[in-house]
């Protein structure tokens, strides 16, 4: 059973909003890249709203923590997440 899904909840010509949702694990990153590739080559700005992300393993919060250093944006992280994702040397808000 896979616990991980990850939605676009909004997209403009300038950026898009992708959400998370449940376990995100180390598989899950090929996933996510096939849509951040799509949306690099069209030039749009994205940010990853991970309010629904409820765990993750650290190979995904190192992916996503590098992303921060691409320009995308991480938004709504759990004190869990942010705590992960910061301990691989990203910020987020």
């Amino acid at each position: 059973m896979d616990l991980f899904r990850l939605e676009i909840v909004s997209e403009t010509q300038e950026s898009t909003t992708v959400a998370l949702f449940g376990h995100m694990q180390r598989l899950h990153v090929a996933e996510l890249e096939v849509l951040l590739k799509d949306h690099s080559t069209r030039k749009t700005h994205v940010t990853l709203d991970l309010g629904s992300l409820q765990l993750l393993d650290r190979e995904a919060a190192c992916y996503l923590g590098r992303l921060c250093g691409t320009g995308v944006t991480l938004r709504n992280c759990s004190a869990f997440v942010s705590r992960w994702v910061n301990q691989c040397g990203a910020a987020t808000s």
